[in-house]
């Protein structure tokens, strides 16, 4: 019978090595985006990997389940404006400039003939 006094006989095989599988890809994939954004951002950025250990303890037996949690820095999205005239729609040119060719007028040429 193997007796278990230490943590890192225990984390090993919990859910059959999966929970340690699992939380290897998690810690890579924490680092990849943290050292991603820090480079895109150029500023210092944090994140963690979190495991919790629950007991439940039932006559002889111990029940012990994991969760495991992650956290990074929300990326940050580029805006895109556009423009509204007091309505709820978007516009892609400002509603109170004329557009250069949305014109029935003809154009002219600079010294007043049309073009």
């Amino acid at each position: 019978m193997k007796v278990i006094r230490e943590a890192g006989q225990l984390l090993p095989m919990l859910e059959h090595g999966d929970l340690n599988r699992d939380m290897s890809q998690k810690l890579r994939d924490v680092i990849g985006e943290l050292t991603a954004l820090a480079e895109d951002t150029k500023r210092k950025v944090s994140g963690h990997v979190a495991l919790k250990i629950k007991f439940e303890v039932d006559g002889d037996t111990i029940k012990v389940m994991a969760e495991l949690d992650s956290k990074t820095p929300k990326q940050p999205r580029k805006p895109t404006f556009y423009f509204h005239n007091g309505g709820d729609d978007l516009h892609t040119e400002h509603p109170r400039q004329r557009g250069m060719f949305d014109t029935d007028q003809p154009l002219r040429a600079i010294d007043g003939e049309t073009a």
